[in-house]
């Protein structure tokens, strides 16, 4: 905080020297604002126009200098143009020479600057002179101060929070009562207890995490997944903290009890990738599987190809023998094909009777052999549903990734064509749709 300090002083003293300048003469003031190291910039209070600013603004913003002037302060400060204005008059009366704001480059990044502003007269018109300085690192500093002192504030006040406090030698010489719970015993009993010898601590993680934070003298964070003092497993969001009382190396514990949190997680995960009635992956999941293949594939020039999958006549299976054996049908033709497609390959329901298969480092010779695998099983396999059994057929389409492919949509659209035209040759087949 100092050193902003002495730069905050030091720009003050450069407005003050620089329009002391301007006073003297316009020579020297010239030569002082374009050999400056600071971004400078001089700007017409009325409209907001950027009329001179030196290289190093320039540089700063990531324009040229002709560019530069040719914008107005709006196009860079976050505020809206009437909070500007009203800033601007506050330093054309010199009611405030200092002041916080938010400036865009022309990269988009968005800096924290300080700006030291006061009036100048240049051939009798008033301006603005002002003087930028990147406080960015500075705000960040603060907001992280900030943060550590709400979570130590938290950590006070809220009694959930399991807290334990050790020697660095081992022994426990606070615990509080969320850490009692979290643990499944007694403050008292936790009170008996040295980590560096509890049989829990040394076997599932939180030993290693304490001595590497005691060791480097650093916060390590991490979730653990352990077990309490009865045996029940528990995963735990975990702080190591060392810290020094009286000369002698502690170390603070922090842990919060997330086991419902990730247990919820991944039941969110699940519905939100997968679907519910086949249980493969849903169509935005495969859809987003193969664009993550088809980067992969052009980034290592790999192979990748496609099988869009519909079944034929499906419409008769839910006019003749009803939605739940419908239903049945298209759950077994999902485990059928997930059966036979390797680990790396990827099933996904795009909706109704249609699915897509991802297949990486996969030639379209070879993904066809692999569509006739899969068309076969299914004709062989009868689907059964209590006391209803009927076989099913499929068509496939087969296409792969091309170099002007733009994303895989366009590697989709050719496997769908090469399904449709399967249907169109009969069913119960395989076309492919290569690269044109």
């Amino acid at each position: 905080m100092s050193k902003d300090k002495s730069s905050a002083s030091f720009d003050q003293n450069q407005l003050e020297q620089l329009m002391d300048a301007l006073r003297e003469s316009e020579d020297r003031y010239h030569s002082i604002f374009q050999n400056n190291h600071s971004p400078m910039l001089i700007i017409d209070p009325e409209n907001g126009q950027i009329v001179d600013a030196n290289q190093f603004a320039a540089s700063y913003y990531g324009y040229t200098r002709e560019e530069l002037i040719r914008k107005r302060i709006f196009e860079i400060n976050q505020l809206s143009p009437e909070e500007i204005h009203n800033e601007m008059q506050k330093a054309k009366q010199e009611a405030r020479k200092s002041f916080i704001f938010r400036h865009r480059l022309s990269s988009g990044e968005i800096r924290d600057v300080e700006v030291f502003s006061g009036p100048v007269k240049i051939k009798k018109k008033a301006y603005l002179f002002s003087i930028i300085h990147d406080i960015t690192e500075r705000m960040r500093l603060e907001q992280s101060l900030r943060d550590a002192l709400d979570l130590n504030r938290k950590i006070i006040t809220d009694s959930l929070i399991a807290i334990f406090t050790f020697k660095a030698s081992g022994p426990c010489v606070m615990a509080n009562a969320a850490a009692a719970k979290i643990a499944d015993t007694t403050i008292e009993e936790l009170m008996k207890h040295n980590f560096r010898t509890t049989p829990i601590w040394q076997k599932y993680g939180p030993l290693a995490m304490a001595e590497e934070a005691l060791n480097t003298g650093q916060t390590m964070r991490g979730e653990i997944l352990t077990k309490t003092m009865s045996g029940l497993d528990i995963c735990l969001n975990s702080y190591f903290t060392p810290f020094y009382s009286k000369g002698e190396q502690h170390l603070l514990v922090m842990a919060e009890d997330i086991t419902e949190r990730k247990r919820m997680e991944s039941d969110l995960r699940t519905l939100a990738t997968m679907d519910a009635l086949t249980g493969i992956y849903n169509r935005r999941t495969i859809i987003e599987i193969g664009n993550n293949e088809f980067i992969r594939c052009n980034r290592y020039s790999q192979p990748l190809s496609l099988l869009m999958i519909d079944i034929d006549h499906f419409k008769r299976v839910n006019d003749n023998h009803g939605h739940a054996v419908g239903d049945q049908a298209l759950r077994q033709l999902a485990s059928e094909c997930s059966d036979l497609l390797r680990n790396i390959d990827s099933l996904g329901r795009l909706g109704g009777e249609e699915f897509l298969v991802v297949l990486p480092q996969t030639n379209i010779d070879e993904a066809c052999k692999t569509a006739e695998r899969l068309r076969q099983a299914v004709a062989e396999q009868p689907i059964q549903c209590e006391d209803i059994s009927f076989d099913i057929t499929i068509s496939i389409g087969v296409s792969d990734c091309c170099a002007t492919d733009v994303n895989i949509e366009t590697a989709i659209h050719r496997a769908d064509i090469a399904m449709y035209r399967a249907k169109q040759n009969g069913r119960n087949r395989v076309e492919l749709e290569p690269c044109p």
